[in-house]
């Protein structure tokens, strides 16, 4: 299926965009590489249009944010 006109507007390799109202979470992971700020990836899945999203929160990566999962 191709993806949904709000998954589209997605900003993706940017921290802070907003994704969408029908992104579900399906899960989260933390973690803390030595010496540097916790990381957080949250997982989610549109309920429109199935696609699969990543947002990685990491200060200190320039392209962190919103990535679709491929596959």
């Amino acid at each position: 299926m191709a993806k949904c006109d709000a998954c589209n507007a997605i900003v993706t390799d940017r921290r802070g965009e907003r994704g969408h109202d029908a992104l579900v979470e399906t899960g989260r992971e933390k973690f803390q590489p030595l010496g540097q700020a916790g990381i957080v990836t949250t997982s989610y899945t549109c309920s429109i249009c199935g696609t699969k999203w990543h947002y990685e929160n990491d200060k200190n990566d320039p392209v962190a944010g919103w990535h679709e999962v491929a596959g």
